[in-house]
């Protein structure tokens, strides 16, 4: 059976309670989703454009994820994600603070370098986060948001080796 995205919407808005003062919602009774940025990393040939951890020329065995404080990152396995565009890739959540941030990819033979701004709002009960500008060091790049979600904070990010 799937659920749609509007039932689990209907649901949310049922999960939310009235403060005893009858006008605001009690935020103590809401629970937030993740804001902090999200990425899935596509590492993809830079000469044909195919997906290097699909075709197993870029090995994940071992991989490691790090912030610019040297904090471990958990490593997400992507493919047992559903969603298919977010298969084969490089998946971790960065809870670093609000201004610029810093990853690295540490594989078997190369490390991936990047930055990106992250902006937290605070809004009602749960806050919104903004990830953005985010630049590649050495290699070529691009990066778009998930195919049909309109989050700001979850990016797929394609670098090209």
């Amino acid at each position: 059976m799937k659920i749609s995205p509007f039932f689990c919407f209907i649901i949310f808005l049922m999960s939310c309670s009235r403060s005893s003062s009858g006008g605001d919602i009690d935020c103590s009774t809401v629970d937030c989703a993740a804001v902090n940025g999200v990425f899935f990393v596509k590492i993809v040939d830079a000469i044909n454009g195919q997906n290097k951890i699909a075709n197993g020329s870029f090995d994940t065995t071992g991989i490691k994820v790090t912030n610019g404080t040297g904090g471990q990152l958990y490593v997400i396995n992507s493919n047992s994600i559903g969603i298919d565009s977010l298969k084969n890739t490089v998946s971790f959540q960065d809870f670093s603070k609000s201004g610029t941030n810093s990853i690295n990819i540490v594989g078997k033979t190369q490390t991936i370098n990047f930055t990106y701004d992250y902006t937290y709002k605070s809004s009602g009960c749960c806050g919104i986060g903004e990830t953005k500008n985010i630049n590649v060091n050495t290699y070529p790049f691009s990066y778009y948001p998930i195919q049909g979600y309109n989050a700001a904070n979850f990016k797929i990010i394609a670098i090209s080796l």
